[in-house]
């Protein structure tokens, strides 16, 4: 199958990694011919003006042009056209950079451009639904880990720490944070640290490659709150980006989290802020358990939840939706 993948892949030196880039290599080594176009200033029309290509497939590009995949079509008639959403898009973001009460929602652009998609593999499991009324073919794709990065063996003194957590500042996450570092040494990583110093938190940056290997196990509990925890099968990519470098992780419930993962064998949820601060207290006073935990956890998604195993599911729903047709 050729695909021409229209996304971000350019990496960064602090050793991030764009999920596109992840993605279009597990594709590669499932069979598929990718072309890799970055966006936006890739030329995608001039680019698959003189390509032949099975599928174009779109990541979220905050500022595509909702009626580009009609002319697209127009050039390339036996092209299909699919979207893979890594994000959460019920959700609002920011306007203006540093001024947080002016959000739109994301919805607003996205749907325009779904709605255009022969296919949109997305990670809201609960919105599918919903989103087809609004005219989107959606298919679901969790996220997953990456198996070409591997688990630290050993960290430095200054990263060690009862509890970490990596994330932006949310109200719900240092109130949580809060609850669990009480008299207990904490470690936060962001991308943007500064949303935590303005409240009176200590934050470094956001930790990535081999610092983020040294990171998860540098913490006897590494702390995960999604943006959300209201939608069926939507949770954080830190949830596989911990497990996959065999951290022990702790986190809010979400539903869906059941499907996928057993409590107390391969992380531990729990359902309120009393639980969970109990629970952050019962592993902390039993590392032979998280140890089992972290090493069980890290084994399932190895096995069952890398990008490998997703590029397959895509490109059989790419297979059968082009049948279709």
């Amino acid at each position: 199958m050729r695909i021409a993948f229209v996304g971000h892949f350019e990496g960064r030196d602090d050793g991030w990694k764009p999920d596109e880039s992840r993605v279009a290599a597990a594709l590669e080594r499932a069979g598929a011919t990718v072309e890799r176009i970055e966006a936006p200033g890739g030329g995608v029309e001039s680019r698959l003006l003189g390509s032949v290509q099975d599928w174009v497939l779109f990541s979220k590009i905050r500022n595509q042009d909702p009626t580009l995949v009609q002319r697209l079509r127009d050039r390339q008639p036996g092209a299909r056209f699919a979207q893979i959403v890594f994000d959460l898009m019920d959700f609002k973001d920011r306007v203006v950079r540093g001024v947080p009460w002016i959000r739109q929602t994301r919805l607003s652009w996205w749907i325009p451009v779904a709605r255009e998609m022969d296919v949109v593999f997305l990670r809201e499991k609960d919105h599918l639904e919903r989103y087809g009324h609004l005219g989107v073919k959606g298919y679901y794709l969790d996220q997953a880990c990456d198996t070409d990065e591997s688990p630290a063996s050993e960290f430095p003194p200054s990263m060690s720490c009862d509890v970490a957590f990596f994330g932006t500042h949310f109200p719900d996450r240092a109130r949580m944070m809060k609850r669990l570092g009480h008299g207990r040494t904490v470690r936060i990583y962001a991308d943007r640290p500064r949303s935590w110093w303005l409240r009176g938190w200590r934050a470094e940056r956001a930790a990535y490659g081999t610092r983020l290997a040294q990171a998860v196990i540098g913490a006897k509990i590494v702390y995960g709150e999604s943006a959300r925890s209201d939608i069926h099968g939507y949770w954080s990519d830190r949830v596989y980006r911990v497990l996959g470098h065999r951290g022990f992780f702790l986190t809010r419930y979400i539903p869906g989290l059941e499907e996928i993962f057993t409590n107390h064998e391969h992380l531990v949820w729990g359902r309120n802020d009393d639980e969970l601060a109990d629970l952050a207290t019962r592993y902390l006073n039993d590392e032979p358990a998280r140890r089992r935990i972290a090493q069980a956890g890290f084994a399932h998604v190895r096995a069952h939840h890398s990008y490998d195993h997703r590029a397959r599911d895509l490109l059989a729903v790419l297979e059968r939706t082009r049948g279709k047709s």
